[in-house]
């Protein structure tokens, strides 16, 4: 193949295989009169396939089958390739059983190899993050489009991919962006699109914060996925059953060039920005064991006093989730005037239901809860062996248990709670 893609081997004008029918500058000519904050294509955007690709096999060349195919690229193009493309050409392709129920199983173990932590199960479908980082079903693994004794495994590094190619089309001459995109789910939306696992040379992440809209109006979370974008709209000329594992999208201009800063990785989302870390149901019976744990910290006391209105509040949540335990003349509240305020459960003996555990019982369990409660939201509360003498409950009430709530100190935070799949 020629260092010059854009024509044949006869030095003839090879826009004539090209899809566009358009001529090799209309990339670059878009991107030279964009004002500042336009749209990536904002001039238009020309979705191309790539046909006539081979069944592609380890160690393949991938760069030089695409400049093969198309000879027709130019600079500014952006080349989407699915990973599974990648995952041939480098070898990730594992061997596994032909019979369906072991071949499903053999599945199900590369999925627990290639888990770092489970975030939803319902049934046997379960939605993982993997070592890439990306939040996926089934780690991302699949047995779609490769031979039935074969399974695939994501590349290694969809970046670091993205970047050879890069560099290949580089050393052609062109000056493109690559994105590696992987099909997703979507929580709340049915139905899956292809989104960017992978990039080089081309900018995957708009970040508008701090701008102003037309209105004046200033941008604070406005963060915009294109490589996202990109991939969904490569998807439309690929398909899923189409054979088309390439598409070239024309009109982002995309940078190109041997530096590749940022890449897929930039669309992940932090961990500590994450509010979905977990599914509901996953979340709830995490939540229940997490209770359980927190309860039984001693944790201590910050010198500065606890606003007694937050710790009313959170006795009010613990009276809400306990009501069969404080039933039938079962009382708990906080101590007026104290600091770390100080929570007594207490009962009317008079009013010792059948059929319930002992009131001391049920105090106690009242307390425990309240004490989980208190810790998950950052204070911290301890048992007290000695009742206080004046509680301010009336005077026919009995004290049964006690203990204290007050601020955390800033130090002692809570150790991650452990979700790795084993």
């Amino acid at each position: 193949m020629s260092e010059q893609i854009g024509s044949d081997a006869t030095g003839a004008d090879a826009t004539a295989a090209d899809p566009t029918g358009s001529d090799a500058t209309w990339a670059g000519e878009i991107a030279a009169d964009q004002p500042l904050g336009a749209s990536p294509a904002a001039r238009g955007l020309q979705v191309l396939p790539v046909t006539g690709l081979p069944e592609f096999r380890p160690g393949d060349d991938l760069a030089g089958e695409l400049a093969a195919a198309a000879p027709w690229i130019v600079d500014g193009d952006v080349l989407v390739v699915t990973s599974k493309v990648l995952s041939k050409c480098e070898g990730r392709l594992v061997p596994s059983p032909t019979d369906p129920e072991q071949r499903d199983a053999f599945r199900r173990n590369l999925i627990d190899r290639e888990t770092v932590r489970l975030v939803a199960q319902v049934g046997r479908t379960r939605i993982v993050e993997n070592h890439l980082g990306l939040i996926a079903a089934a780690a991302g693994i699949d047995a779609s489009n490769v031979h039935t004794d074969e399974i695939a495994l994501l590349p290694v590094d969809p970046d670091g991919s993205a970047a050879a190619l890069v560099s290949a089309f580089a050393d052609r001459g062109l000056r493109v962006g690559v994105v590696i995109t992987d099909t997703q789910g979507r929580a709340w939306r049915d139905g899956v699109t292809d989104v960017a696992i992978g990039a080089a040379g081309v900018s995957v992440l708009d970040d508008h914060r701090g701008g102003v809209d037309e209105h004046g109006n200033e941008l604070v979370v406005t963060q915009v996925a294109i490589g996202d974008e990109m991939a969904a709209a490569a998807d439309l000329v690929k398909g899923k059953l189409s054979g088309v594992p390439v598409a070239v999208l024309r009109g982002v201009d995309a940078t190109g060039g041997r530096s590749h800063p940022g890449g897929g990785r930039q669309l992940i989302r932090p961990h500590e920005q994450d509010l979905f870390r977990l599914g509901t149901d996953l979340s709830i019976r995490h939540g229940h064991r997490e209770g359980a744990r927190l309860a039984a910290l001693d944790l201590d006391f910050a010198a500065e006093a606890v606003n007694s209105a937050e710790v009313d509040l959170w006795i009010a949540t613990a009276r809400g989730v306990t009501p069969l335990v404080l039933r039938a003349g079962l009382e708990i509240r906080a101590v007026p005037g104290t600091d770390p305020v100080v929570v007594v459960a207490a009962a009317d003996p008079q009013e010792e239901p059948a059929g319930l555990p002992p009131a001391g019982v049920r105090a106690g369990a009242a307390l425990q809860v309240l004490r989980g409660i208190a810790i998950a939201e950052g204070l911290a509360a301890r048992w007290l062996t000695v009742l206080p003498d004046d509680t301010g409950l009336p005077a026919d009430f009995t004290a049964l248990a006690a203990i204290e709530i007050g601020l955390r100190r800033a130090e002692d935070t809570l150790p991650e709670p452990g979700t790795r799949s084993t």
